[in-house]
């Protein structure tokens, strides 16, 4: 399925385009967005089954995993390639995906603002 390799492409995209507005214009300077940037890239690419499958987590973690968009990303790409079944649904990826982008872009929306709101375009 193209279109869905497709759709994953542009959603990572987007998920990555807003973790850097976020990352960059949350502290004081952007020499110190590094440190946020490790911060939050860490746990994603180790809770958020970029490197196996939804099912292997165990209770706590499994939870945390599901606050994540990356652990919607790679499950979604692991039905768009269909090379391994997904863990979680179609819907569940759908929603719970639609749900970390909207959260990510309220986030960085306020975020921008608060930085830049009274910069003289």
């Amino acid at each position: 399925m193209p279109w869905a390799a497709l759709l994953c492409l542009v959603y990572g995209a987007t998920v990555f385009a807003l973790l850097g507005v976020v990352c960059y214009c949350l502290p004081q300077t952007p020499a110190k967005a590094q440190e946020i940037m490790s911060f939050i890239l860490l746990p994603m690419m180790y809770l958020g089954c970029t490197f196996f499958s939804y099912d292997m987590l165990e209770t706590p973690w499994n939870v945390a995993a599901l606050s994540l968009p990356t652990t919607y990303l790679s499950e979604a790409l692991r039905a768009a390639y269909g090379s391994v079944q997904p863990a979680l649904g179609l819907k569940a990826i759908a929603g719970g995906g639609l749900a970390a982008l909207l959260l990510l872009f309220v986030t960085a929306y306020f975020i921008f603002i608060r930085r830049f709101r009274d910069f003289l375009w």
